[in-house]
Order: structure tokens, then C-alpha cells, then sequence
């Protein structure tokens, strides 16, 4: 008998691929566990990370909501501004005009009796129109120093 028998093989191998397969389903088995636990971390992080991405998008989208309110309250302001402002320019139109009439000696026809909110407006116009005396200090406030380089 040269080398092991057939019978002896046979009753070899299943004793060393029994214990084989014991120790590879185990290695196995802890291998999965790992894995799963990587995953389940890897999982967790990822969770709490668009968390936090969701948390700064509503802050971002409080910030952007209360700029848009700001910019529509600025719109309506520059809206009622450009109405006054035409307002303003018929008058002046409409004042210079009566100074050249009453330039050319025409006669004026009587003011009408302005509305309560016209008055404050009308007197602060005429207020701002109106030379004002000044002290020689202000005058030197006012006057722009202009230096030429020639």
C-alpha cells in the first residue's frame, strides 16, 4: 500500500471540510455583522448629515422670505416716491407757469383752497423754494472747495 486508500481519503476530507465550513460560516457570519454595522453607521451619519443640510436650507429660505418682503416693501416705497415725484413736477410746471404770466403781467386766477393733506406738503414746499437767510458760516459750509491742477 504506496499511498492512502480510498476509504481513508474519503473519511479525511469530510472531517477537515466539517470543520472547515464551521470556521468559514462563522468568519462569515462576523463578517456580515460587520458589515451591517458599517452600514448602519455609514447610514446614521448620512441621516444626520441632511439633517443638518435641511436646517440650514430653512434658515437660508427664512432669510431669502424676509429679504423678498424687504425688496417688495422698497418696490411699494419707490412706487409711492415716483407718483409724488410727478406730483411735484406738474406743480413746478404748473407754479413756473404762473410766473411767467405773471411776468408778462397777465392776472393770475385766485389759488384753490387746498385739501388738509395738500397744506403740509404745499407749506414745505414753499419752505424749501424760499430763500433763507445765512450766516457768512454757512456759506463757507456750502461752498465747495475745488482745487485745479493747472
Amino acid at each position: 500500500m504506496n499511498g492512502p486508500s480510498a476509504d481513508q481519503s474519503t473519511q479525511q476530507s469530510p472531517k477537515s471540510g466539517l470543520g472547515g465550513r464551521q470556521l468559514s460560516q462563522s468568519k462569515r457570519a462576523e463578517q456580515n455583522r460587520k458589515a451591517q454595522r458599517a452600514f448602519r453607521e455609514r447610514r446614521d451619519q448620512h441621516v444626520k448629515a441632511l439633517e443638518a443640510r435641511s436646517q440650514l436650507l430653512d434658515t437660508a429660505l427664512a432669510g431669502a422670505d424676509e429679504a423678498n418682503r424687504r425688496w417688495e416693501e422698497c418696490r411699494t416705497l419707490v412706487d409711492q416716491l415716483r407718483i409724488e415725484n410727478a406730483a411735484l413736477r406738474a406743480a413746478l410746471s404748473q407754479a413756473q407757469a404762473q410766473l411767467g404770466q405773471l411776468g408778462q403781467g397777465q392776472i393770475l386766477p385766485t389759488p384753490q383752497t387746498p385739501t388738509t393733506q395738500q397744506q403740509p406738503q404745499q407749506s414745505q414746499q414753499l419752505q424749501q423754494h424760499q430763500p433763507q437767510e445765512s450766516s457768512p458760516e454757512d456759506e463757507k459750509k456750502e461752498t465747495p472747495v475745488v482745487k485745479s491742477d493747472g
